[in-house]
């Protein structure tokens, strides 16, 4: 996944299938760990996917997943960069392309933006989250 990642780009599927492969490895470890020494594994699994699902969940996914996009582009590690599949997490990574040079980077800021604009323009402002309220 790690070169799969830095050839063509992060996407959510990308990150989830990430974290489950480091809790997969994590669980693997654990039951290695058992073979030499007794514990209570159970407990410690779901500690350890509680911690792992937490860090999951409590992160900002999009955000991250924006900002990787843009520096790789930007060091052509990357070829082109999408935005579509984030949510509007993103927006404080993507706003600052709004001012760009690069032509590319500035139209596919621009297209996520208005349409992230469209998709909550209908909304309340207490059916929403805090970034999809900030960006209406």
């Amino acid at each position: 996944m790690v070169m799969y990642i830095s050839r063509f780009g992060l996407t959510p599927k990308r990150v989830y299938t990430s974290w489950f492969m480091i809790v997969l490895a994590a669980l693997f470890a654990l039951i290695i760990a058992r073979q030499f020494k007794t514990f209570n594994m159970p407990r410690i699994g779901v500690i350890v996917f509680t911690v792992m699902l937490s860090l999951l969940s409590f992160t900002q996914t999009d955000s991250i997943i924006a900002e990787y996009n843009i520096i790789a582009y930007q060091k052509g590690n990357i070829e082109s960069i999408a935005f579509e599949d984030l949510s509007s997490d993103a927006v404080y990574a993507v706003a600052p392309l709004l001012e760009s040079d690069d032509t590319a980077l500035k139209q596919a800021a621009l297209e996520w933006y208005t349409s992230c604009r469209e998709s909550i323009s209908g909304q309340n402002w207490y059916e929403m989250g805090i970034f999809e309220y900030c960006i209406r």
